[in-house]
């Protein structure tokens, strides 16, 4: 009867077990849960709001993982991030989305970098894989810094751009590189344009730490729960090396905003539930069956109540039992190859979800080209240019001011020069934002990048009711 006992056990163990995978919950592949989990495992208490963060910079970090389109009223709030660095303040910004900042010294255009297929992450061109190593073909990272302690296995990236300094003197390093070799840049893209990750030096202090990744892929719930990349450790020493403060202590307060929404609960509740019972191994229920046939127990229990019957009653019930088995084997079997499980957690909804037939990915790409406000960050960083140069608001004069962006001798062989000048001081000085496509936005970059060069020359003067400015 003990045999007896020990099967039912085993068959209600294992009902039990298929209703609780049933009721597994899911988070979604390009979520930010798992990254959340990190701050809420940390001890970070969760900012509300903007002005809490920019009130208290010296206990304060500030992320922005996705779409920028929030960092205007960041630059509004905090008279600027460069400000909210230099009062103590710690940064991140991680977008795939086109940012420009010229008082941060960083362009990230958005042209999306994709890698050979043979070598890109499980296969996928749109996913470049970060390598940690010697070889050449490897990127190359700044080796000893604190982000990258303890990683072997290599980044894995999804759908991200590339970046690079607008500005020499911002004080930030080259700390990630694509594999040269293996990259395959958007047309009208500079090869050599490599940079995944700018940031402040490994032995820069606490106070004003900032970090700029060319992705925020590299931080979703699917990329950071593979087992085979580091993904998820990266994210671990980026929090940790961010939120050490000028005391000596973690900065307890976090900012996190994604795709322009802030998080106010980094509590995902992703504590996993209590193991499942084990599932016996084939040897286990051959054994079992074995005993249960030779000591004929349940044809003895039945044969009372079935009498004639019970040999086709036992037939069917081992041929249920044995096609549920089957399928449940195959259940099993399948989700251990699909599941990207890093010991004990919730599942991830695999990579081809889609809403209305479009695929989750195919959607974030288009969102990216229909959202992005070239008009708008155009005028803000034309504004941000003259403040970082000449110190003043253009935005904020008055009608009656006659305004110039000369350029003197030397410059005017270069017949595009003044022409830029004129456009940016009207970009700056316009109520509303011109209207501008993505190729006028990149021209405006390089135009202010010859602009600087020729403000350092001593070539180009700003002149406001006919008096140069720098000498008033």
């Amino acid at each position: 009867m003990s045999r007896i006992l020990i099967g039912l056990t085993l068959l209600l163990a294992n009902t039990a077990f298929g209703q609780d995978q049933d009721e597994v919950r899911t988070i979604p592949f390009d979520g930010p849960e798992i990254f959340c989990h990190i701050l809420h495992n940390e001890g970070a208490r969760p900012l509300h709001s903007i002005r809490a963060a920019v009130d208290d910079p010296r206990s304060s970090l500030i992320i922005v993982l996705g779409n920028p389109k929030r960092i205007e009223e960041l630059q509004r709030d905090a008279d600027g991030i460069q400000q909210f660095l230099r009062q103590g303040g710690s940064f991140l910004l991680a977008t795939d989305y086109p940012f420009s900042a010229f008082s941060l010294g960083i362009d990230i255009p958005g042209n999306r970098v994709t890698q050979a297929k043979q070598v890109a992450y499980h296969g996928h061109p749109e996913c470049p894989f970060l390598p940690f190593s010697q070889n050449e073909d490897a990127g190359k990272f700044a080796r000893g810094h604190p982000i990258f302690h303890f990683l072997s296995k290599g980044l894995a990236t999804n759908c991200p751009s590339h970046a690079g300094p607008i500005r020499n003197g911002t004080g930030l390093d080259y700390l990630l590189d694509f594999p040269p070799v293996l990259l395959d840049f958007p047309p009208g893209v500079r090869r050599q344009t490599g940079t995944y990750i700018l940031g402040s030096p490994k032995g820069s202090a606490p106070s004003g730490r900032s970090l700029y990744i060319a992705g925020h892929g590299i931080f979703m719930n699917g990329m950071m729960l593979q087992p085979d990349n580091d993904n998820f450790n990266f994210a671990m020493n980026v929090v940790r090396w961010l939120r050490d403060g000028p005391d000596g202590v973690a900065r307890p307060n976090v900012l996190l905003m994604v795709d322009g929404t802030i998080i106010t609960d980094f509590d995902m509740n992703l504590t996993p539930p209590l193991p499942p019972i084990p599932i016996p191994t084939v040897r286990m229920l051959n054994r079992l069956m074995r005993g249960l046939e030779q000591e004929r127990i349940p044809q003895r229990i039945f044969s009372d109540l079935l009498g004639e019957q019970l040999g086709r009653f036992i037939g069917i019930m081992l041929a249920i039992l044995t096609l549920a088995l089957l399928i449940y084997g195959t259940r099993t079997t399948i989700a251990s190859r699909e599941s990207t499980d890093l010991g004990k957690g919730p599942t991830v909804t695999p990579t081809t979800a889609s809403v209305d037939g479009v695929p989750l990915d195919k959607q974030r790409r288009q969102a990216v080209l229909r959202g992005w406000d070239f008009a708008g960050e155009a005028k803000l960083l034309a504004m941000d240019w003259f403040r970082e140069i000449y110190d003043i608001t253009p935005d904020t004069w008055h009608d009656g001011v006659q305004a110039e962006l000369k350029v003197t001798a030397g410059f005017w062989s270069h017949r595009q020069m003044p022409h830029n000048a004129e456009w940016v001081l009207r970009l700056a000085c316009a109520r509303k934002p011109t209207p501008l496509k993505r190729a006028d936005f990149q021209r405006l970059i390089l135009a202010l990048r010859n602009l600087s060069i020729a403000d350092r020359d001593g070539r180009v003067v700003l002149l406001v009711d006919g008096k140069n400015v720098r000498q008033t």
